[in-house]
């Protein structure tokens, strides 16, 4: 994705000490996830919440990896019902690839939020 989008500024894994869902590993959870830091989403205001110690998509993106398609399915259905009913603030542009869901951030332009989905499905093999 990096070398796709060269607005991304670096990557971090997250650890299950560093995941911020707690879901790392868990049951339904997913096996690896990774912060994609974006300088188009980031503000100076923003630098403290994408923390490495506490980061999330609001950093620009997150991809998760799951066991199954059905997990990740089931992720995206569930942040898609929580953030519907919350307006601008909380939304966030999704895409599942088999077991991979690509989680970009609210704040991207939508131009800049189909230039990760279309980087993501590319590195996927669709």
């Amino acid at each position: 994705m990096q070398a796709k989008i060269p607005t991304i500024t670096k990557t971090v894994n997250l650890t299950e000490d560093t995941d911020p869902n707690d879901l790392l590993g868990r049951p339904h959870g997913y096996t690896s996830a990774t912060i994609l830091f974006d300088e188009t989403v980031l503000s100076a205001d923003d630098t403290d919440a994408c923390d490495t110690t506490d980061p999330g998509v609001d950093c620009g993106a997150t991809i998760e990896v799951f066991a199954s398609a059905a997990d990740a399915e089931q992720r995206a259905k569930y942040i898609d019902s929580v953030t519907s009913g919350l307006g601008g603030l909380f939304t966030e542009y999704d895409t599942v690839s088999g077991t991979a869901l690509l989680r970009a951030a609210g704040a991207m332009k939508p131009s800049e939020a189909a230039t990760y989905k279309k980087a993501f499905l590319e590195v996927a093999g669709q």
